[in-house]
């Protein structure tokens, strides 16, 4: 046998080309024995991951059936052969936007948290798959970082990694809706108070008080890097980040009510 075989047994290194034994280093012996764990761990957590995958999947179905058994299809049939075919493909290229919107939210939150290396691809799906089936089983909460999780641990981000994501997606939501509701307050006041059954006066002191509270996240944000936590900390988007953040959830809200509208009859 030519070159030098070794291998590890019983705590001793053998090198079986001279036929030799000597002990290792303790603390090579306990890093080896470390790395075992780590990797009976790991493919115990990839288990658990596909585990949560189908029983999510298999949630988003059953929740699906019970939310479209009462529906009339030819009815929804009959609407759709009267509606103008036009608006039919304006709607559809408005929620096309919306969704395409989504993507955004985790690639914007990806840069925030120093992870400018995962590729788009990543973020799409993991953005474009926690969103819809975490709306349609009811709990954003426990569902979306799951699915995070089990797309984004598999790119090197660790558990702190998705929660913060999951925080500055939900950030990136907020500010879009509060904005697009205090600009809706203060342009239409008329048409809020059908719903809210305030006077004008009223809801556009309160668009001044929404306002003026994102402007002033937005100068906060501007003037340092922010983050809080110190164990675990969660970093916050800086202000040009937090302007991306606003304009991103504008539009997404905005194609989406848009897509309703255009398809309302006459």
């Amino acid at each position: 046998m030519c070159g030098c075989h070794i291998k590890l047994s019983f705590g001793v290194l053998v090198d079986e080309s001279r036929c030799k034994k000597r002990p290792i280093p303790r603390g090579a012996f306990l890093k080896a024995s470390l790395l075992q764990k780590t990797s009976r761990v790991r493919a115990r957590l990839k288990g658990l991951g596909v585990l949560a995958s189908i029983s999510l999947a298999v949630v988003a179905v059953f929740v699906l059936m019970h939310a479209l058994k009462n529906i009339n299809y030819h009815e929804v049939l009959e609407a759709i052969g009267n509606t103008d075919a036009k608006l039919i493909l304006l709607a559809f290229t408005l929620v096309i936007t919306s969704y395409a919107t989504l993507t955004l939210y985790d690639l914007l939150a990806l840069r925030t948290i120093g992870r400018p290396d995962v590729p788009y691809r990543i973020a799409a799906l993991a953005s474009f798959t926690s969103y819809p089936i975490a709306h349609g089983v009811g709990a954003v909460a426990l569902v979306s970082p799951v699915i995070r999780y089990r797309i984004y641990s598999c790119n090197g981000l660790n558990s702190v990694d998705v929660a913060n994501i999951c925080f500055l997606t939900g950030l990136t939501f907020w500010l879009g809706n509060v904005t697009a509701l205090a600009l809706s307050l203060l342009l239409e006041p008329d048409a809020i108070s059908l719903i809210d059954y305030l006077s004008p006066a009223a809801n556009r002191l309160l668009a001044g008080a929404l306002l003026v509270g994102v402007a002033g996240f937005l100068i906060w944000a501007w003037l340092v890097p922010r983050s809080f936590g110190i164990r675990w900390p969660i970093k916050l988007s800086s202000g040009p980040e937090v302007l991306l953040q606003i304009s991103i959830g504008i539009v997404d809200l905005g194609a989406a009510a848009l897509a309703l509208y255009v398809l309302i009859p006459n």
